[in-house]
């Protein structure tokens, strides 16, 4: 694929103060100074404004509100969002959910915009070790109970260190007893680039990740929840068949390729995670400083072992941040990375349940289609759901409300095999439905 013009998706970072002071988070590193200056630093609502309107010229298909904790500046964003929305631009707020007001949770149901929320233990005692304020947990609790009797989407977020590894399974149960939850999002912890060696205690070592992926299959196959991930497996780093099918290659850096964060000054990064700033959006060309980001997509920043790997294209090299704060540079092994089971000893699966349609089978074009014109390609976008189709098949699709599966083979002389793949990544991105 071509570098693209418009990444698809932005994190947007509107302040950097939050209410919690969570040990593995940035925020808890700052030196007092950094804290000060943050905490002086306020953007009025026509900062958060002119920010907004260089996100949306960009085109991105979503946008993260993130922070620190954005909920503290709630009113000042709440047009800065209006104006997204606007402009057709999925929305996410991620939090710690305890600002949640009866206000916002009128303006979220009102605007149907979801809430990725950090949930670090049902351990009350735990949960104020890595918070570092007394009754969080109990506060966190109470705002989740609010937003679920108020039917607001949100997914549960838990960021695991050494503290809370042996508390998960607990968890999950209390939220999936609490909240009916379908799904949830399990991240192994990451060292802050501004931290100390002091943070080191906290990581998960290799006996860890491995008993966290036990857990995490566990949950998936016996409390029938779907578990994902905020920071990639490498292939190399998955100890189980159960384990790399339910994480290998669901999650991959896409930093500087398809995503970018903002922070808010308007300084552009390509990781959120990552200290460095590639320019200004208030201040430079976007076009520039994401040209700056060519080493981010030429593999530049993929470590000499990972490019001997054979699944390499679908790995990435895991997280290119997350050994920074130890070695200086991107192109590191992940930490949790074991070049030993390279080559890599499983497969992912194919899956039996995918579904083969009839030649004769009718399919409808979805009227709710965003396009963008990516020079060789076009990127369709469903809601947060994208895809880049080649100009001939963005053709096809435009000018056909409906059509049959051997119609498609028909025009672009495609076996039935080849056809019905296409079909099913077009109804998996909400591009067409089967009538």
């Amino acid at each position: 694929m071509n570098v693209l013009r418009y990444p698809p998706n932005v994190q947007w970072e509107v302040t950097a103060e939050c209410n919690h002071n969570c040990i593995h988070c940035y925020n808890y590193w700052r030196k007092d100074y950094e804290k000060f200056i943050g905490m002086k630093k306020s953007n009025s609502e026509k900062e958060y404004l002119q920010l907004a309107n260089k996100i949306i010229e960009q085109k991105p298909v979503s946008v993260v509100i993130t922070g620190g904790e954005p909920l503290l500046v709630f009113n000042k964003i709440k047009s800065s969002i209006d104006l997204l929305l606007k402009n057709g631009i999925c929305v996410s707020i991620n939090t710690n959910i305890t600002m949640l007001d009866t206000s916002i949770i009128e303006y979220l149901k009102k605007n149907k915009i979801g809430l990725f929320v950090s949930f670090p233990c049902s351990n009350l005692n735990i949960c104020d070790e890595i918070t570092n304020i007394k009754n969080s947990s109990i506060n966190i609790i109470k705002k989740l109970d609010l937003a679920y009797k108020n039917n607001i989407s949100f997914m549960i977020n838990m960021v695991i260190s050494k503290i809370n590894l042996n508390y998960l399974e607990e968890s999950v149960f209390f939220l999936k007893n609490r909240y009916n939850i379908s799904k949830i999002s399990i991240t192994r912890v990451g060292k802050p680039i501004n931290s100390s060696e002091t943070f080191n205690k906290y990581l998960l070592d290799a006996e860890d990740i491995k008993k966290l992926q036990e857990i995490s299959v566990k949950i998936n196959n016996i409390q029938h929840i779907k578990v994902e991930t905020s920071c990639p497996y490498t292939a190399c780093s998955i100890y189980s068949d159960e384990a790399f099918q339910l994480f290998a290659y669901n999650k991959i850096c896409t930093a500087g390729k398809t995503s970018y964060a903002i922070d808010t000054e308007g300084n552009v990064k390509a990781c959120p995670r990552d200290n460095h700033i590639y320019g200004n959006i208030l201040k430079s060309d976007f076009k520039s400083i994401w040209d700056l980001m060519y080493k981010w997509r030429d593999n530049s920043y993929i470590p000499e072992e990972c490019k001997k790997c054979h699944v390499l294209k679908k790995c990435l090299g895991g997280c290119r941040v997350d050994s920074f704060p130890f070695t200086g540079v991107l192109n590191h092994l992940d930490t949790i990375s074991n070049i030993e089971n390279i080559p890599i000893k499983f497969e992912k699966k194919v899956n039996k349940s995918n579904k083969f349609y009839d030649r004769c089978d009718n399919f409808i074009v979805s009227n709710k289609i965003c396009c963008i014109n990516e020079n060789d390609f076009i990127r369709v976008s469903v809601g947060r759901m994208y895809i880049f189709l080649t100009k001939a098949l963005y053709n096809f699709i435009s000018n056909n409300s409906s059509f049959t599966l051997k119609k498609l083979m028909d025009i672009f002389n495609v076996d039935y095999s080849t056809a019905n793949n296409v079909i099913r990544i077009l109804i998996l991105n909400n591009i067409v439905y089967k009538s």
